[in-house]
């Protein structure tokens, strides 16, 4: 009787877990907030409406690149993915010799803002 208990025990346990790891990551409601404040961009990431983490900071005039993203190579450190699984576009920032990318889906107010802000060269980049 004792083992049955514990093999039971043990199996709950087990079951529990399981429960737990899949189910508590979809109550965790993730957010990502966009600023462009001056030529600077930030993103910040949001849990719970509670916790705030900033992901990434750079001026915009460091902005090499910004694309449509059609799963190429990301050069550099991946700062980070929002918007999902497929995000809508890749942007490459270069400081100091540093490489930094972001993938990133931006509604179009912000691409828009993107656009007046980005150097000439990078402009051209940005589908419309």
């Amino acid at each position: 009787a004792v083992r049955v208990f514990a093999l039971f025990s043990y199996l709950l346990i087990a079951l529990g877990t399981t429960v737990a790891i899949v189910l508590i990551p979809h109550f965790i409601r993730t957010e990502y907030e966009y600023n462009l404040e001056g030529d600077s961009l930030s993103v910040a990431l949001i849990r719970n409406n509670s916790s705030r983490k900033e992901l990434f900071c750079c001026d915009i005039p460091f902005l090499v690149s910004c694309e449509m993203y059609k799963n190429q190579p990301i050069q550099g450190v991946k700062v980070g993915v929002t918007g999902g699984d497929n995000p809508s576009y890749i942007a490459v920032f270069s400081e100091d010799g540093k490489v930094a990318t972001l993938l990133f889906s931006p509604n179009d107010a912000f691409m828009q803002e993107m656009r007046l802000l980005a150097p000439s060269k990078v402009k051209l980049n940005i589908l419309y």
